[in-house]
């Protein structure tokens, strides 16, 4: 191979490894997705199947956690602390998003395996304080059903191996939704006409229950049915607001 060739070999070869490194998430530890419990046993998703976007309804979830599916391409196990987290604006907002913080979390994860670690993003003190922001309010102060904002959070996983070394990292960035009154469902068999001809999923006074499946993790993702988001109200006025269709 003469020498003209060969660089061009070379060349092509260091442009198939760039390629590589801007595709491929780098790192000892990965972050692959949020991977939150689902179906009647509340497991994980298969491997390989992860939520690109982060919802919370903040009229029924009391909080956020990320279920953080890791992939360790170490030769040794590692000990999961937690991940550093970090909001910032996508929008004008009239409240404070929180400053970075690093969110605590314990796991062991072999070498070559992945493992979906919990790690939280909001406690019920943030969210309480979300519910309040004047862009999910009617002119009345209440909860304004449908109202709805976007933020970005970044999530960068911490480990360290068995001993005490600190361990390279790959994280991701999401963008994350806070809404009111949404993540509810309206099965048919949830819903009567009333004299008016509208729909409500407000059952009969003498109407026998029925037995409804819960979500996983409830306010977070995935949708609730509007029987349930009705039982869980704390009160008929907002049930009335939030669970119909």
């Amino acid at each position: 191979m003469n020498d003209k060739r060969l660089m061009m070999v070379l060349m092509g070869v260091a442009l198939v490894g760039a390629m590589a490194s801007c595709t491929e998430p780098q790192g000892q530890l990965i972050l692959l997705g949020h991977a939150p419990p689902q179906g009647p046993t509340c497991e994980p998703p298969p491997d390989g199947d992860t939520r690109s976007v982060l919802d919370l309804s903040l009229s029924s979830g009391d909080g956020y956690v990320l279920y953080a599916r890791l992939q360790n391409n170490t030769p040794q196990a590692l000990t999961i602390t937690g991940a550093t987290v970090a909001f910032s604006l996508v929008q004008p907002l009239s409240i404070v998003l929180p400053p970075d913080f690093f969110s605590p979390a314990g796991a062991v994860i072999l070498s070559g395996e992945t493992l979906v670690v919990p790690i939280e993003l909001m406690d019920p003190s943030l969210v309480r304080i979300l519910a309040q922001a004047p862009e999910l309010l009617d002119d009345s102060g209440a909860p304004n059903p449908g109202a709805a904002f976007a933020v970005d959070v970044s999530i960068e996983p911490q480990a360290r191996t068995l001993d005490e070394q600190a361990v390279k990292t790959s994280g991701m960035t999401r963008r994350m939704t806070f809404c009111v009154g949404c993540l509810v469902t309206h099965p048919l068999d949830a819903l009567r006409e009333t004299e008016d001809g509208a729909l409500t999923c407000k059952a009969l006074p003498d109407q026998e229950p029925v037995a409804v499946e819960l979500p996983c993790v409830l306010g977070q993702d995935l949708p609730v049915d509007c029987r349930v988001c009705r039982a869980l109200s704390a009160t008929q006025e907002a049930a009335d607001a939030l669970c119909e269709p």
